[in-house]
């Protein structure tokens, strides 16, 4: 019994389920506010990142580096990759269906861990 209660507290510290816990939630969602002071980029600045290993996107005028999320995307890495160093913002808006679809209230809140600041005009 008493090896039983040491397994269950250890699986709740541990949080069995959570996957590497050096990779983002999925399923959580961001409570942390955007910066106040955001960093203005370049569209060239965006486009040298444009690698699977090294993936930036716009978004509505906002740049995110999503390189840590690619392998994490429910619709799989190639969703992410073809945008990477490149405005996604049609392809977020529509999740490039004939029948557009916008991303879930989810997947905005995921965005704002992953901004690295603001598209310069």
């Amino acid at each position: 019994m008493a090896a039983i209660s040491v397994i269950l507290a250890a699986t709740t510290l541990v949080g069995v389920g959570c996957g590497n816990p050096t990779q983002t939630n999925i399923n959580a969602t961001s409570t942390q506010p955007e910066s106040t002071t955001t960093r203005t980029v370049t569209a060239a600045e965006v486009a040298a990142h444009n690698a699977m290993n090294d993936c930036w996107m716009i978004i509505d005028g906002k740049v995110y580096d999503l390189t840590p999320f690619i392998s994490m995307h429910p619709g799989g890495p190639a969703t992410i990759s073809q945008y990477c160093g490149k405005d996604g913002s049609a392809g977020y808006a529509t999740k490039d269906k004939p029948n557009p679809q916008p991303h879930s209230a989810r997947a905005d809140a995921l965005l704002p861990q992953y901004l690295v600041g603001n598209l310069a005009n």
